[in-house]
């Protein structure tokens, strides 16, 4: 976790982060046992754990 006050001026500014808020980078990895998953499939968790997470009010991850 990067407190707000630890984040360079340029991401604070992009990612409009409060004070209070702090930025985590999180690795999520998907292996399905039964099959391959499909681009699609990945990046619609990927976005719904984006979204469940993410509490600032910029969402770039989200390319819809």
């Amino acid at each position: 976790m990067t407190t707000c006050n630890q984040l360079p001026a340029a991401a604070r500014h992009r990612l409009r982060i409060r004070a209070g808020q702090a930025n985590a980078l999180i690795r999520l990895v998907l292996r399905p046992l039964g099959r391959t998953m499909t681009d699609s499939e990945a990046n619609q968790i990927r976005d719904d754990v984006y979204l469940a997470l993410h509490e600032g009010p910029v969402k770039d991850l989200i390319v819809k």
